[in-house]
């Protein structure tokens, strides 16, 4: 730090963009500011902090960037306390000699952290100034809005990945009832409730465990899993007979209708800002879907850090169509299959 600049207020400089975001003082002075911004709401809008501030008139750069930390939370239309933390340390923020200096005064012009923050240091900024417990970005869909009367491979073909992934968990319902809802399981839901089960279940005394898991999960959940067994660890070395369904190493056959299915299934961690959900578990996701009929659908997944997938390719009828999806900033557990630990 250096004396003598008016940094708050209190005559002192921070330089150095790791250190001054996880200083103490610094964060407590920024609060202050925020405080006085959200004037006692959790939140603020981004059309709201532009009207007559330093952010009015924001480069394209900047703006984007902005949108960016906005969406840390999932909803990229509004800042909380943490998110407006991120903001103003990097309005703050001048680079000066390769250096950043910090004065206090925000300041987001092409100088700024706003504009020159690299990645690294972005990510560094957000590690520092965002608490672990926000928002796990996990939501729930209002599935009623979508019409079910269209035919299947139309409902796949939406726009919205919440509408594609909500017609491929009705198309694979199986008889099997959850327990808590009430409700009727898809297939995929059974495997990832399966999957958690029986990591959760390694460190229990059985005398035959692919066995005895198998019966323990049918107390618990009444779904019947038979035939279990698995080459060394779990993954794609398992088998297990679900219904109808064979599971063979990440591929099923329904054996009496014909349909097949690729899945993946694996844990779920966090590794950055940019993780959905933000949430520690496994997951069960579709890759690719035979009707057995002539009509196969691949989902597509580019983005590591999102459970949902980035498009889709149709075929049908002798058709093909490819739709790309909007990334998701939420998603919600039972459409994606993921089961949180």
């Amino acid at each position: 730090m250096v004396d003598n600049i008016n940094n708050f207020g209190n005559g002192k400089e921070w330089t150095k963009i790791d250190a001054t975001t996880k200083d103490a003082q610094y964060k407590n002075e920024l609060d202050k500011k925020i405080s006085s911004i959200l004037n006692g709401e959790e939140t603020i809008s981004i059309s709201d902090l532009q009207k007559n501030s330093m952010f009015a008139n924001l480069s394209e750069k900047a703006m984007q960037r902005m949108d960016y930390i906005a969406g840390i939370d999932g909803d990229k239309t509004t800042l909380n306390s943490e998110e407006l933390r991120v903001l103003m340390s990097l309005a703050d923020a001048t680079l000066k000699n390769n250096t950043f200096v910090f004065d206090g005064k925000i300041n987001p012009d092409k100088n700024s952290g706003l504009e020159q923050a690299n990645e690294r240091e972005l990510k560094a900024v957000i590690k520092n100034l965002v608490i672990n417990n926000a928002k796990k970005k996990i939501s729930t869909v209002d599935t009623s809005k979508f019409d079910q009367s269209k035919d299947f491979t139309t409902k796949i073909a939406s726009a919205d990945v919440d509408e594609s992934m909500f017609a491929m968990q009705e198309k694979l319902k199986t008889d099997f009832i959850d327990k808590n809802t009430g409700k009727n399981l898809s297939l995929p839901q059974i495997i990832v409730k399966f999957t958690d089960f029986v990591k959760k279940s390694y460190d229990k005394d059985y005398d035959n465990f692919y066995e005895d898991v198998c019966l323990d999960f049918e107390a618990e959940t009444g779904i019947k899993v038979s035939n279990f067994d698995r080459c060394r660890c779990m993954g794609d070395g398992d088998t297990f007979i679900i219904g109808d369904w064979k599971y063979e190493q990440g591929n099923i056959t329904n054996t009496k209708t014909g349909e097949k299915i690729q899945v993946k299934r694996s844990a779920w961690g966090i590794t950055d800002e940019t993780t959905v959900p933000a949430a520690n578990g496994n997951f069960c996701r579709i890759l690719e879907y035979n009707d057995g009929k002539g009509t196969t659908v691949k989902y597509n997944y580019n983005d590591s850090e999102n459970l949902a997938p980035t498009g889709v390719n149709i075929t049908s009828n002798g058709e093909f169509k490819t739709v790309n999806y909007e990334r998701k900033e939420t998603i919600d557990p039972n459409l994606y299959n993921f089961v949180e630990s």
